[in-house]
């Protein structure tokens, strides 16, 4: 995406900037985490989404350990704690198009849209340092979502969410 007026003094041209940065500029690019501690074994744990509009998404799990991660459409949830996004751009007041429940419970699955996992670089427990379990980017319709991961290292461990998204206006 080009921005008219801006040059770059050195290439004497246009600058480009892509289409999530020209989101942080207009105000209606978010940033959501949260940090899961001591997750027990065996644990499952659910980050709901629910959109109203579209979202342009990525996301992805972090962790100390090995774990399953999926990422859900979902038909029926039990709320969690609602915690708000953070606009990227801190000067803008855009509503944004998600809202996001951590330790929320999904009750009933509609569809299972990626499944993946996060790998443990060895060990087990909070000094394994797993590797990131990715989700690809989505452009997805009003409903309900989830990130939900299965803590299989063996250990309790600590798992982050972090999801990254725009409002897409133009979506379709």
């Amino acid at each position: 995406m080009s921005r008219a007026g801006f040059v770059d003094p050195i290439a004497n041209g246009g600058v480009q900037i892509d289409a999530f940065h020209a989101r942080i500029h207009e105000g209606t690019a978010w940033h959501w985490s949260h940090r899961y501690q001591d997750v027990a074994n065996s644990a499952v744990v659910d980050t709901v989404l629910q959109v109203f509009g579209g979202a342009h998404l990525i996301g992805r799990v972090d962790g100390g350990g090995a774990a399953r991660v999926d990422f859900i459409e979902v038909s029926s949830f039990t709320d969690g704690t609602s915690k708000g996004p953070f606009n990227h751009n801190g000067f803008k007041t855009h509503v944004a198009s998600m809202i996001v429940h951590h330790t929320a419970s999904v009750n009933v699955i509609a569809n299972n849209i990626v499944e993946t996992l996060l790998g443990a670089a060895g060990g087990v427990g909070k000094a394994a340092g797993g590797a990131s379990g990715d989700f690809p980017e989505f452009i997805l319709p009003g409903g309900t979502y989830a990130v939900r991961f299965t803590n299989v290292s063996g250990g309790a461990v600590d798992f982050g969410v972090i999801l990254e998204w725009y409002n897409p206006g133009n979506a379709g």
